[in-house]
């Protein structure tokens, strides 16, 4: 029941993205998270490891990918293919290691209180990453003068 719920919220939840995406102010954190299925996958040595068990959603590329060729069962991919999953290190090649929980906010009308929309986001990256995503997926009319 819950899966069945969640299927038909995710129009929502990646309509209150694009709602965020717009809001003039953001702000955000990262909360470092605790995985037994991320972290026994990055305690292999790198040598000896198979794909991860989040290969099908691992960038958003693939995650698109996968949603077009055949759809999944699994939530993660159409999520993956809007916001990301695993990104990549910035001073040396290969994916992060962190699995975090970043909170980002805002108001998607910045003068009503009432439009206030937090998101929470479980992924292999930071509050950065998710902000260029969402910097990204700004309309134009809303993007900011410099």
């Amino acid at each position: 029941m819950l899966h069945y719920v969640a299927t038909r919220l995710i129009a929502v939840y990646l309509e209150l993205v694009d709602q965020l995406a717009d809001a003039p102010i953001l702000m955000g954190d990262d909360t470092s998270s605790r995985v037994v299925e991320v972290n026994s996958y990055l305690d292999q040595p790198e040598a000896d490891r198979p794909p991860p068990p989040w290969a099908s959603y691992r960038t958003q590329q693939v995650a698109s990918e996968e949603l077009n060729q055949q759809g999944s069962l699994s939530l993660a991919v159409p999520l993956a293919s809007e916001l990301g999953f695993e990104f990549p290190l910035s001073k040396r090649p290969g994916p992060k290691q962190s699995f975090n929980t970043t909170t980002v906010s805002g108001r998607s009308h910045g003068d009503d209180p009432r439009s206030l929309v937090v998101l929470y986001r479980s992924h292999l990256g930071g509050f950065g990453n998710l902000l260029e995503v969402l910097l990204e997926k700004r309309k134009p009319k809303s993007r900011l003068r410099t």
